[in-house]
Protein backbone atom coordinates (compact mmCIF):
# COMPACT_ATOMS: atom_id res chain seq x y z
CA UNK A 1 0.00 0.00 0.00
CA UNK A 2 1.37 3.54 -0.43
CA UNK A 3 -0.38 6.94 0.47
CA UNK A 4 0.42 10.46 -0.10
CA UNK A 5 -1.86 12.62 2.47
CA UNK A 6 -1.17 16.70 3.00
CA UNK A 7 -3.25 18.57 5.17
CA UNK A 8 -3.79 21.51 6.31
CA UNK A 9 -5.86 23.81 9.38
CA UNK A 10 -8.71 21.98 11.70
CA UNK A 11 -12.07 21.28 12.13
CA UNK A 12 -13.71 23.49 9.87
CA UNK A 13 -10.80 25.13 7.96
CA UNK A 14 -9.15 22.09 6.63
CA UNK A 15 -7.73 21.51 3.12
CA UNK A 16 -5.40 18.80 1.95
CA UNK A 17 -5.71 15.86 -0.62
CA UNK A 18 -4.82 12.40 -0.56
CA UNK A 19 -3.88 9.73 -2.98
CA UNK A 20 -4.27 5.74 -1.97
CA UNK A 21 -3.45 2.78 -3.97
CA UNK A 22 -3.68 -0.43 -2.49
CA UNK A 23 -1.71 -3.64 -4.56
CA UNK A 24 -2.25 -7.58 -3.54
CA UNK A 25 1.09 -7.96 -3.25
CA UNK A 26 2.68 -10.69 -5.06
CA UNK A 27 -0.40 -11.69 -7.29
CA UNK A 28 0.06 -8.63 -8.76
CA UNK A 29 -3.30 -6.28 -9.87
CA UNK A 30 -4.86 -3.48 -7.58
CA UNK A 31 -7.54 -3.76 -4.72
CA UNK A 32 -8.12 -0.15 -5.26
CA UNK A 33 -6.82 2.95 -6.30
CA UNK A 34 -8.45 6.67 -5.54
CA UNK A 35 -7.91 10.00 -4.37
CA UNK A 36 -9.47 12.79 -2.82
CA UNK A 37 -9.94 15.96 -0.59
CA UNK A 38 -9.21 16.16 3.30
CA UNK A 39 -12.04 17.54 4.61
CA UNK A 40 -11.50 17.22 8.77
CA UNK A 41 -8.31 17.22 10.39
CA UNK A 42 -7.07 16.96 14.40
CA UNK A 43 -4.07 16.57 15.74
CA UNK A 44 -2.91 16.05 19.00
CA UNK A 45 1.20 16.08 19.92
CA UNK A 46 2.70 12.71 17.60
CA UNK A 47 -0.36 12.01 16.20
CA UNK A 48 -3.24 13.40 13.26
CA UNK A 49 -6.68 12.53 12.40
CA UNK A 50 -7.80 13.35 9.01
CA UNK A 51 -10.41 12.44 7.06
CA UNK A 52 -12.05 12.70 3.28
CA UNK A 53 -13.68 12.38 0.36
CA UNK A 54 -12.51 10.32 -2.55
CA UNK A 55 -12.90 12.23 -5.53
CA UNK A 56 -11.87 9.81 -7.90
CA UNK A 57 -11.29 6.32 -7.99
CA UNK A 58 -12.18 2.77 -7.84
CA UNK A 59 -11.66 -0.38 -5.82
CA UNK A 60 -11.53 -4.08 -7.15
CA UNK A 61 -12.35 -6.43 -4.19
CA UNK A 62 -13.63 -9.74 -6.05
CA UNK A 63 -11.79 -9.90 -9.07
CA UNK A 64 -14.57 -9.69 -11.02
CA UNK A 65 -14.69 -5.96 -12.05
CA UNK A 66 -13.95 -2.37 -10.48
CA UNK A 67 -16.09 -0.37 -8.57
CA UNK A 68 -16.49 3.09 -8.47
CA UNK A 69 -16.24 4.56 -5.05
CA UNK A 70 -16.05 8.10 -5.58
CA UNK A 71 -17.91 9.93 -2.31
CA UNK A 72 -16.91 7.42 -0.28
CA UNK A 73 -15.40 8.67 2.62
CA UNK A 74 -12.01 7.55 4.57
CA UNK A 75 -9.85 8.38 7.52
CA UNK A 76 -6.18 8.32 8.41
CA UNK A 77 -4.87 7.93 11.69
CA UNK A 78 -1.06 8.74 11.77
CA UNK A 79 1.85 8.70 14.21
CA UNK A 80 4.79 10.62 13.38
CA UNK A 81 7.50 8.35 15.98
CA UNK A 82 10.73 9.59 13.74
CA UNK A 83 11.58 6.50 12.21
CA UNK A 84 9.05 4.26 12.96
CA UNK A 85 5.92 5.54 12.10
CA UNK A 86 2.63 4.43 12.49
CA UNK A 87 -0.68 4.65 10.44
CA UNK A 88 -4.06 3.13 10.19
CA UNK A 89 -6.89 3.52 7.67
CA UNK A 90 -10.33 2.41 6.98
CA UNK A 91 -13.04 3.79 4.01
CA UNK A 92 -16.48 3.54 3.18
CA UNK A 93 -16.53 0.81 0.94
CA UNK A 94 -19.32 -1.72 1.82
CA UNK A 95 -20.96 1.21 3.47
CA UNK A 96 -18.36 0.88 6.78
CA UNK A 97 -19.61 4.41 8.74
CA UNK A 98 -16.48 6.86 8.75
CA UNK A 99 -17.48 9.91 10.83
CA UNK A 100 -15.35 13.23 10.36
CA UNK A 101 -12.49 13.69 11.87
CA UNK A 102 -12.85 10.25 13.82
CA UNK A 103 -10.01 7.44 13.19
CA UNK A 104 -8.69 4.56 14.75
CA UNK A 105 -5.02 3.75 16.84
CA UNK A 106 -2.21 3.73 14.20
CA UNK A 107 -1.15 0.14 14.23
CA UNK A 108 0.43 -0.37 10.75
CA UNK A 109 3.97 0.33 11.23
CA UNK A 110 5.22 2.09 7.80
CA UNK A 111 8.08 0.49 6.33
CA UNK A 112 8.74 3.81 3.88
CA UNK A 113 8.41 7.62 3.90
CA UNK A 114 8.34 9.84 6.95
CA UNK A 115 4.87 11.34 8.12
CA UNK A 116 5.22 14.75 9.83
CA UNK A 117 2.99 16.04 12.38
CA UNK A 118 2.98 19.44 13.96
CA UNK A 119 0.00 20.71 16.31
Amino acid sequence: MKFQIEARGGPGTTKGTFKVFHGKGRTGGVVAEFEGKITCLLVGGEVAVATGVITRGYANLTDEKNTDVTGQKVSFTVHDNGRSDRLYWMWGFMNAPINDCQGTAPILKTSHGDFKVHD
